[in-house]
């Protein structure tokens, strides 16, 4: 029973510190290879206040938190993006006090053609 209770807690704990937090879907153009999605994880990580950083060179979303009081606001993102080499197609903010911000087209990217012929 004590298992159960304090996952619970943990689980509540978890969801109340992402609700705390800017939630940036960003939709970049330009990633080819896992390390391209790398590279660009590592330009964010490096950004005091981001985290939960995950980009995603299969459909060129990249994703990340960060505490609404550092107020990253989508044009620093572009140009981070721009930046780390790449270009920003689209930007979705879910806002910790509720609000959405888009920018852009907010749609996965087709993934590289790999294979014969490519």
């Amino acid at each position: 029973m004590k298992k159960i209770l304090l996952f619970a807690l943990l689980c509540m704990a978890v969801g109340t510190a992402q609700a705390q937090t800017d939630q940036f879907t960003v939709y970049v153009e330009g990633l080819t290879c896992p390390i391209c999605s790398g590279g660009l994880e590592t330009k964010f990580k490096a950004v005091k206040g981001i985290a939960q950083v995950k980009a995603d060179f299969k459909t060129g979303k990249m994703f990340f938190v960060m505490p609404p009081k550092y107020k990253m606001q989508m044009s620093e993102v572009k140009e981070r993006v721009a930046k780390a080499g790449y270009a920003t197609k689209g930007i979705l903010v879910r806002r910790s006090d509720g609000k959405t911000e888009k920018w852009g087209e907010l749609k996965a990217i087709a993934p590289p053609a790999t294979g014969p012929g490519s």
